[in-house]
């Protein structure tokens, strides 16, 4: 009998660690309404941070982000110091990210990223589409 509980105890215990440690593979064309508070995330997001406004992370694909705070660690390239002249379709990094839904603003999903990988400056391909 004992043992059986020990190995109740040992299946609990490894059944919270699973769920404490997954994360959803967000696809190339994610939903704000698909994120979910206190969901872990992992995937190809851009990323859009400039002009001293808060950053958001949107789909590769297609339009539609949520706001997003990023690690201390992470500076993207040129968007502190800006030009206002510049296109804010232009201020755009694809990066791979992992980070956990915090709440939600403005009605929107809020997200805290906890790893930034390889940003890289792009133009969204579905915002190619409105510049032109």
């Amino acid at each position: 009998m004992r043992i059986g509980r020990l190995l109740q105890v040992a299946f609990a215990l490894t059944a919270l660690a699973a769920c404490g440690s997954a994360r959803t593979t967000l696809s190339p064309c994610w939903r704000a309404v698909d994120l979910q508070q206190g969901e872990r995330f992992r995937g190809m997001v851009l990323i859009s941070a400039g002009y001293d406004q808060r950053p958001m992370i949107f789909p590769i694909a297609c339009d539609g982000g949520v706001t997003a705070d990023l690690p201390d660690s992470v500076v993207l390239p040129s968007h502190k110091n800006a030009d206002f002249r510049v296109s804010p379709e232009r201020l755009f990094y694809q990066a791979r990210v992992e980070g956990e839904v915090t709440g939600t603003a403005f009605g929107r999903p809020s997200v805290r990223l906890e790893h930034v990988s390889d940003p890289r400056q792009m133009l969204p391909s579905w915002s190619r589409r409105k510049l032109r």
